[in-house]
């Protein structure tokens, strides 16, 4: 099994915009450490094309390169086409960098510990946006997220995947059983998967693609407004890469 704690760092940004929704390259606390980008995350900024000015220039004072006695313009010039030459490959180095920055990171399988001790695993729901969620019953924006994510869990083609983290099977689900929530449970007792993960808070979403790419995490509580604007992004996102495949 992969030990995603080492292997998740803060990495660099791009954007994606879709539909008129700006989608930021922000890595948080869990980006593999390889550089594999986030996919998507929402913001409410538009995006503003990067507009080229060029400078003026005075003709009349410009020195003909062409002419045979003008050593210096032909000297400049010549300076100037390798300069430009220089800059060229720059670029398309850099170029060649972001591409390979930007190549998608899919998870490994790793096993899942429901409260009844039955076992189920990440690749079981193949098919699914995944929410994977960290959390624990003594965390207050835990209790207040929790709701948001039970409504969604009952939407079609997602699944939030609820990891309680250091707790056993009985105080989860009196939790449960409290609330009356619906969502799919699993126990980290032991603390292994948030260690894995780089955990560090609660409550802490990792959202994954249904071919288990990785596409954002989210350090805190998710609200209303904020969740809807990345869903949002995510769908723009899954229906572009569906496009091109």
């Amino acid at each position: 099994m992969m030990n995603y704690k080492n292997t998740f760092r803060p990495s660099k940004k791009i954007l994606l915009s879709f539909a008129g929704i700006l989608l930021i390259l922000s890595l948080t606390a869990c980006q593999p450490a390889d550089e594999p980008s986030s996919s998507v995350e929402p913001s409410s900024t538009a995006v503003n094309p990067t507009e080229s000015t060029d400078a003026p220039t005075a003709e009349n004072n410009t020195p003909d390169a062409n002419d045979p006695g003008n050593t210096s313009a032909q000297s400049d010039q010549s300076a100037s086409t390798a300069s430009s030459a220089d800059s060229d490959s720059e670029s398309a180095e850099a170029s060649s960098e972001t591409a390979e920055a930007q190549e998608p990171y899919y998870f490994d399988d790793f096993e899942l510990t429901a409260l009844n001790g039955d076992t189920k695993s990440l690749y079981d729901y193949e098919g699914q946006l995944i929410i994977l969620n960290f959390w624990a019953t003594w965390c207050t924006y835990c209790e207040q997220e929790m709701p948001l994510l039970n409504e969604v869990h009952q939407r079609d083609g997602i699944k939030v995947v609820a990891i309680d983290v250091g707790e056993d099977a009985q105080t989860v689900q009196d939790y449960i059983d409290l609330y009356g929530y619906d969502l799919d449970f699993y126990l980290d007792e032991d603390s292994a998967l948030a260690s894995m993960f780089g955990v560090s808070a609660f409550p802490t979403t990792i959202f994954i693609g249904p071919d288990f790419e990785y596409y954002y995490s989210y350090p805190g509580m998710l609200t209303d407004d904020y969740l809807s604007q990345l869903l949002d992004a995510i769908d723009t996102y899954q229906a572009t890469k569906n496009e091109g495949q």
